[in-house]
């Protein structure tokens, strides 16, 4: 039936006699083409052949036609309707096709698919034992090659004679074509033919197989409403008695939903769709009067399937609800019961059950809610301060019962103590809320602190535990005691801690080399608290040697080995798509001597022994070799390039891949610096050409002029003083080189402060040696400290004896020397200082802290009522006198009570107006900033906040500072504030 509509010129339905409709049948005279570049064009030219004539009229701008096309006049058709009164007329071209022949439209184009055979299944998915039919249009005495295949191999063959019209191939469905196979069909026709199709036609349908005998069907049964600190069992079955191996894990709801995570199904997993394994082809292209271009394939084939349909020592703040019970086995026919005590929980829980035995597999869920008559919940902030005050909210709930009169307690740890009583009594009704409010102060002592409160009533009891840190944002102090013990000799002393209880540490660190002052250094890399990749290589770098050189207890062994393989997977999250290591993570611009020094690491990790992922240094490797072969000199001398481009020839030598085009060119650049003629002979010497090696350190000084900053290299003087000793270790020149390891060791255990880069290759350099030379005598040591002895034999160079001031205001210590050579002996206490003791100052920037209200008026921050946004405008300004400046950080810690509004997490980060900056890392008590100077160039950033938590708390000092040079900094002073409740609340303090 066919729809034909009048209207007149506005639009209008209008009723019309004296219409014409006409049907045409259009007709190919068809050829192929081939031009000079060899690839097929379909050429044609139509003419119509007369169907149908009728003259209709419609009514109310409607009228219908009813046609009907003989099987055998398939093809492609005109309409035309005109109006013999008014002369107008309309045309359209459609397709009239038998259901299962190809689609002659060729998809959306509407292009002729040239050697496309389209086929079809009479269903789209079996189970083993099915018959399946396969209907393939066909010419009459065609040949047909039908096969199955699956993903590995044909399974079948089969050679048809086909008939008029379509051909049926029918075969029988087999357990081994699961979970999917493919049939394939190459149609030859005859020469003399009767259509328009080229002699060879080939198609492939994708069929599912389903195996009844890989399904397991486990079972859950449990009870319907769980209860908080209640015994839970759950029983488990299989629907069929069949045996089974199964896991089971419950958890909470909530944390499924925010990754929308679905309970896994092995089966989807385990027969996912397959790929086609089979690669099919032919010479029928070349085949002489069958065709004489070459025709462009047309097949899908398939894919897996599995992405098919998807929807897209700190305080454990939040202990989640999850439990795993298993691996367990059951026999046929048998049941399991997996019982477990529920903790303090309240909400829902979905029940996940992975089965799976010999081949087939399955799974089940249940969502269960968690409740109880009485329930109770204490809100906290995720942080806090020492000697902080913060009040406790605790809502009571009331289930389904009238509890009645309710004593709710709280109980804390040693680093809380309540004020003005621990218990109170409220009365909880029936789908009751009450709220309690407890008064905390924080002690000055850092560490987890603990709270339970208790609510019990009516002969029902609720428990509900928070821990949280308790931090000191001041940063680490440490005081150094120096001296050394001749040989046969005894020294002894006494030491006091340094800073608040649960800071302060202590290490005795003997060594019989000069001392670097390696404990202090380490630990200042370890802690440093920004990120980049020059950070988190030098954090890693630093302690890949720590084994050699020292003897280090089975527990520091673990936790050196554990941040090693730390930095190794964070490092790998810099790296961008051309295998470069950005500066900071998600950056997208390459770092030339981050990638250089990150590679250098990670070899050398290689090296001793750990496992990189895959592909890490593979593509960091491919992009260093093409960036050393594009090299060219820069004219600005300040940009050390050279320096660059000698350090990524040497990472190319570490790694076994040398550059030797490049190590040549650069070694004949007329004005080569004497950093990147040592890293230049190091990578000479590491190939084995010492003669080169040799040549290029004739020529170099060993003494760099003074630096303190390089913003490309991110170095200094002293930092290339340690390239130097690295390279006369390998070079083999021992005493040139211990000559070098007293300059590297006078700048390691100074007190002066020391950039994270400087810092690691001077510990690097130094290891070297030790690992290339050894000291310079065994050590030989009686140590004891308060009393417990410790006896130190080996040839180790370094060895620390760590000092604990938990049961001891003052430590006693005493260090006899057995040994023939002089031990060097560094004292090193390390603590915080109370908060509110920072000193305010600045140099060469300044930096001033502003708080507004949503308005934009300024706000005195002492005081906020609880539930106030307001916003932080820190603005920093250089002062000029150093040039540009690089690489700086803004820290902002924020007071306990507060809490940061992430801008970035709505998208709505636009309307803070911030400056530029490179990163920025906002974490859940900080926002730290990174950012970059010109000369006089003044850059302000702005901060949402909320003051959430009522109490009184500590607003640390705002910090800005120079990642690379000390002699950049601004410090504003910290101050109390407090945040009070707002004045309407109606629910009063108990």
């Amino acid at each position: 039936m066919i729809d034909i509509a009048t209207c007149d010129f506005k639009g209008n339905a209008v009723s019309r006699g004296n219409l014409k409709f006409e049907l045409y049948k259009l007709e190919w005279r068809w050829w192929w083409d081939q031009y000079n570049d060899e690839l097929a064009n379909y050429a044609s030219d139509e003419y119509h052949k007369p169907i149908m004539t009728e003259m209709i009229s419609s009514k109310s701008g409607h009228a219908k036609v009813k046609v009907n096309i003989k099987e055998n006049e398939y093809g492609r058709y005109l309409i035309k309707v005109t109006d013999l009164d008014g002369g107008h007329s309309s045309t359209a071209i459609t397709y009239f096709d038998w259901s299962n022949w190809m689609e002659r439209g060729g998809g959306e184009d509407n292009k002729i698919i040239s050697n496309m055979l389209q086929f079809t299944t009479d269903k789209t998915a079996y189970k083993t034992g099915d018959e399946a039919v396969v209907t393939i249009p066909s010419p009459d005495k065609g040949r047909a090659l039908v096969t199955i295949e699956s993903g590995r191999k044909v399974l079948e063959a089969h050679w048809l004679e086909t008939e008029k019209g379509s051909t049926l191939f029918k075969f029988k469905v087999k357990p081994e074509m699961a979970p999917n196979v493919y049939v394939h069909v190459s149609l030859m026709q005859p020469h003399t033919r009767k259509n328009d199709l080229p002699i060879r036609l080939y198609g492939v349908v994708a069929i599912n197989i389903d195996d009844p005998e890989t399904h397991l069907k486990p079972t859950i049964t449990m009870p319907s409403v769980l209860v908080p600190e209640q015994n839970v069992t759950i029983t488990v079955g299989e629907e069929n008695s069949k045996e089974m191996a199964f896991t089971l894990a419950v958890v909470d709801e909530g944390l499924l939903d925010i990754t929308r995570f679905k309970t896994p199904n092995p089966w989807n997993t385990f027969y996912s769709k397959e790929a086609l394994g089979v690669k099919t082809w032919d010479v029928y292209d070349n085949v002489i009067g069958a065709f004489g271009a070459d025709l462009e394939r047309i097949l899908s084939i398939g894919g897996d399937g599995s992405e098919a349909g998807d929807d897209g020592a700190k305080a454990n703040r939040f202990k989640p609800m999850v439990r795993f019970f298993g691996p367990f086995h059951l026999n046929k026919g048998e049941k399991k019961d997996v019982k477990f005590k529920l903790p303090m929980y309240v909400g829902s829980v979905r029940t996940m059950l992975i089965a799976g035995y010999k081949g087939a597999y399955g799974h089940a869920e249940k969502t269960t809610p968690v409740k109880a008559p009485l329930m109770v919940l204490g809100t906290l902030p995720r942080v806090l301060s020492v000697t902080e005050e913060v009040k406790l909210p605790v809502s009571i709930f009331g289930g389904d019962k009238n509890v009645g009169s309710t004593t709710v307690k709280v109980e804390v740890n040693g680093l809380l103590q309540p004020v003005g009583g621990a218990s109170k009594t409220v009365n909880v009704g029936k789908d009751d809320e009450k709220l309690v409010v407890f008064d905390l102060k924080v002690k000055n002592q850092t560490g987890i602190a603990k709270v339970k409160i208790t609510a019990s009533g009516g002969g029902h009891t609720s428990v509900y535990e928070i821990e949280l840190d308790v931090r000191n944002p001041n940063p680490y102090q440490s005081t150094i005691k120096d001296f050394w013990v001749d040989a046969g000799k005894t020294e002894s002393g006494n030491a006091n801690p340094v800073g608040l209880a649960g800071t302060n540490t202590g290490m005795l660190e003997l060594s019989t080399i000069p001392p670097i002052n390696l404990e202090e250094r380490l630990h200042y890399l370890i802690t440093y608290p920004h990120g980049c990749i020059e950070q988190t290589t030098s954090g890693a770098f630093a302690q890949l040697y720590l084994t050699d050189i020292m003897d280090l207890s089975a527990e520091r062994k673990t936790e050196v080995e554990n941040n090693i393989k730390h930095g190794i997977n964070e490092i790998r999250k810099f790296q961008i798509s051309n295998g470069a290591m950005a500066y900071w993570q998600g950056m997208n611009e390459a770092n030339d001597w981050g990638s250089s020094y990150a590679g250098h690491f990670l070899i050398l990790a290689e090296k001793k022994g750990y496992t990189l992922p895959a592909g890490l240094k593979k593509n960091l490797l491919n992009y260093q070799k093409t960036a050393a072969m594009s090299y060219e000199f820069a004219k600005n001398k300040n940009f050390n390039n050279d320096v660059m481009q000698a350090y990524r020839l040497y990472v190319l030598a570490l790694a076994n891949q040398p550059a030797m085009s490049a190590m040549n060119r650069l070694r004949e650049f007329y004005s080569l610096s004497d950093q990147a003629r040592w890293l230049l002979a190091a990578s000479y010497a590491q190939i084995g050409q010492t003669d080169e090696a040799e040549k290029l350190i004739a020529k170099a000084a060993t003494t760099i002029p003074y630096y303190s900053v390089n913003y490309y290299t991110y170095g200094s003087s002293d930092r290339d003083e340690s390239i130097i000793l690295q390279t006369l270790c390998l070079m083999n020149k021992k005493q040139q080189a211990f000559t070098q390891l007293k300059k590297v060791s006078d700048f390691l255990s100074s007190k002066n402060w020391l950039s994270t880069q400087t810092t690691a290759f001077g510990l690097v350099a130094v290891s070297e040696f030790i690992k290339k030379f050894g000291g310079s005598s065994a050590m030989q040591a009686t140590v004891k400290v308060n009393g417990k002895e410790v006896e130190i034999k080996g040839n180790s160079a370094i060895t620390q004896i760590p000092i604990s001031f938990k049961n001891a205001t003052t430590i006693n210590y005493s260090i006899e020397n057995n040994g023939k050579g002089m031990l060097y002996a560094r004292l090193i206490n390390r603590g915080k200082p109370p908060i509110g003791e920072e000193v305010e100052g600045n140099e060469n920037i300044i930096a001033s802290a502003m708080y507004k209200d949503m308005s934009g008026n300024v706000i005195d921050p002492t005081e906020m009522q609880q539930g106030t946004n307001f916003m932080l405008t820190v603005t920093v300004k250089n002062l000029g006198l150093m040039g540009e400046l690089k690489n700086l950080a803004l820290i902002n810690y924020i007071p306990s009570g507060w809490e940061i509004h992430n801008a970035k997490m709505d998208d709505n980060e636009a309307a803070l107006k911030n400056s530029g900056y490179t990163y920025q890392d906002i974490r859940d008590d900080r926002v730290n900033t990174y950012f970059d100077l010109y000369t006089n160039e003044t850059k302000t950033f702005n901060l949402l906040l909320n003051a959430s938590y009522a109490g009184k708390y500590y607003l640390p000092a705002i910090n800005v500072e120079a990642m690379y040079d000390k002699s950049v900094f601004a410090r504003t002073k910290g101050q109390w504030i407090k945040v009070v409740k707002q004045k309407d609340d109606k629910v009063a303090n108990k």
